[in-house]
């Protein structure tokens, strides 16, 4: 919303086969 600053982040959920590709996944409370 930006008359207050306030958005949302939807935080993907990855397999963990995708760490493979792209690093160590981070958990959701990393994202908080």
């Amino acid at each position: 919303d930006i008359s207050n600053g306030k958005s949302i982040l939807f935080a993907p959920r990855l397999d963990p086969d995708y760490a493979v590709w792209m690093g160590p996944i981070k958990p959701l409370s990393y994202f908080k």
